[in-house]
């Protein structure tokens, strides 16, 4: 059975890239570790190695480790941007990166514990597009944020449309997948106070 969705609940969301999203806050704990390591690790002078609460660039290739097809190009859609100890990205790879300096590439390989996880059918799930009304369009692959009915936030993608059903799906595209990124580290910087509270690059001014 599907998970249940709360109504009303949806705001539009890129979780790629540079647009961003705005659709939630950090908590002030969190905010606090991470200007507390930011502080440790520029006494060190440390500031342009990945560490928590650095903003990083990356770009890879992702492949499926056991078939080797191609998955993802951030050449085609962008750099990849996170702050490293939000959780944004997958925890092995920030892993790996941390310490490292622009420059730096890997291949580094994700069994599908690792990675993404298996495909979970509950998170495929059926709405009206009488839920959509605050967005200008939807379409298929448009990717939004849905509050669930336990009060937690899950991102989804729509799959299909026909006549006023929207099916979306809530797993992430390498769910199920054993996967394998050829990553290159381009940047790193501290995040701003603003960042930290957003929890994700933001990109005023760029």
């Amino acid at each position: 059975m599907a998970k249940d969705l709360e109504k009303d609940c949806c705001c539009e969301h890129d979780h790629h890239h540079e647009d961003g999203c705005c659709c939630g806050h950090t908590d002030e704990k969190k905010i606090q570790e991470l200007r507390e390591k930011l502080a440790q690790e520029r006494a060190k002078g440390n500031t342009n190695s990945v560490s928590e609460g650095k903003v990083v660039t990356v770009e890879f290739k992702v492949y499926d480790n056991d078939t080797d097809e191609l998955l993802e190009d951030t050449k085609e859609v962008g750099p990849f941007f996170y702050i490293q100890g939000m959780g944004a990205f997958v925890p092995k790879i920030e892993e790996v990166l941390t310490g490292k300096k622009a420059g730096y590439k890997d291949i580094i390989t994700l069994t599908i514990e690792e990675g993404y996880g298996e495909h979970d059918e509950e998170l495929v799930v059926e709405m009206d597009r009488k839920d959509f009304v605050e967005f200008e369009d939807i379409y298929i692959g448009l990717d939004f944020i849905a509050d669930l009915e336990d009060g937690s936030e899950q991102s989804f993608v729509i799959t299909k449309i026909e006549d006023d059903v929207v099916t979306a799906d809530g797993n992430h595209p390498f769910a199920g997948r054993n996967v394998r990124f050829e990553l290159e580290l381009i940047g790193v910087r501290e995040a701003t106070e603003k960042e930290l509270e957003f929890g994700e690059p933001l990109f005023e001014g760029f």
